[in-house]
């Protein structure tokens, strides 16, 4: 289930919390789905920028207990830059919006809901040649980007698109997602092919 919530810094839309692949969950939950099982899916990006944009996202795999607990104790450690390295060692497939070139997903997770299930991606960001290292820009500081899919349980559905996000974890191992954005974007004609 996912929890939304405001935040008190200005350039922050809002945080998604997680629950992330069973490490804090409540008796007779549902498991996540680990196993590697390609999947292909089709979405739309409409009403929220100059005409449409088509995504295509090619999960090859889901983020497993181990990897979400190695991702929890990088997050934890003092090296800043462990979290990030842990990370780009993990890949789950790839997405691409319209023709630009496909990124990696890093974290995939796949959990069952009443009406279908929820996949919630978090892929690499290309960065802007205005966001190198020792830019002013606030957005580098968001490196990655958040997809959730709302699926039913014929593989149809809505979804959003965090283009500008920062992955971290609570103390009780729950991923975090902040939001650089004013509001995440709406995907529709969510479809897996």
């Amino acid at each position: 289930m996912i929890k939304h919530s405001c935040t008190a810094l200005a350039v922050s839309g809002c945080i998604l919390v997680l629950p992330y692949l069973g490490l804090v969950s409540s008796a007779g939950s549902p498991r996540p789905r680990e196993k590697a099982t390609k999947e292909w899916f089709y979405a739309v990006v409409a009403g929220e920028v100059n005409g449409a944009i088509d995504v295509t996202i090619v999960i090859e795999g889901y983020t497993t207990r181990e990897e979400a607990q190695l991702l929890v104790k990088a997050s934890r450690s003092t090296d800043r830059g462990a979290l990030e390295r842990a990370l780009n060692k993990m890949n789950k497939g790839h997405f691409q919006f319209w023709t630009n070139p496909s990124t990696s997903l890093r974290i995939v997770q796949s959990v069952p809901t009443e009406k279908g299930r929820k996949i919630s991606l978090v892929a690499d960001r290309r960065q802007h040649w205005d966001e190198a290292p020792g830019s002013s820009v606030r957005s580098a500081d968001y490196p990655y980007t958040y997809v959730e899919l709302d699926l039913d349980k014929k593989g149809k559905g809505t979804g959003l698109w965090m283009p500008f996000a920062r992955v971290r974890f609570d103390d009780n191992g729950l991923l975090k997602i902040d939001n650089y954005s004013v509001r995440p974007w709406r995907l529709g004609s969510v479809t897996r092919m």
